[in-house]
């Protein structure tokens, strides 16, 4: 008898563990969105694919080492998205970002690029 209910006891347990695992929030990892770029002269685009619980997406912007600026990128259609800057400087380099946020968790970021690093020719 004292056997089965070491048993009882023993399972209890690990159930009521497993239980308060469920219970904790963990954090979403993060989707990775695939950014593909051509830069020609002083005009760069980015382009991407449609990613599953994105309802934004917004490009961080700007030279390298320096703050950056958010755009907002538009759908172009076909689960597309693309986005275009222009007036680049000759000879610069420039870091940009995509991420991906859920307008049903208030603006979350549930995706984004890895970071994008360029250097524009001399024109």
């Amino acid at each position: 008898m004292k056997r089965i209910t070491l048993l009882v006891l023993l399972v209890t347990i690990i159930s009521f563990q497993a239980c308060k695992k469920d219970e904790v929030d963990v954090e979403p990892q993060l989707k990775e969105i695939q950014v593909n770029r051509t830069t020609v002269m002083d005009i760069t685009s980015f382009w991407w694919s449609k990613v599953e619980d994105v309802s934004w997406y917004f490009i961080y912007f700007g030279k390298a080492g320096e703050d950056k600026q958010e755009y907002n990128a538009e759908d172009s259609g076909n689960s597309t998205y693309s986005f275009v800057i222009t007036d680049l400087s000759a000879n610069t380099s420039y870091e940009a970002i995509v991420k991906g946020k859920d307008k049903e968790t208030n603006g979350t970021v549930v995706a984004e690029s890895k970071t994008i690093t360029f250097t524009t020719g001399n024109y």
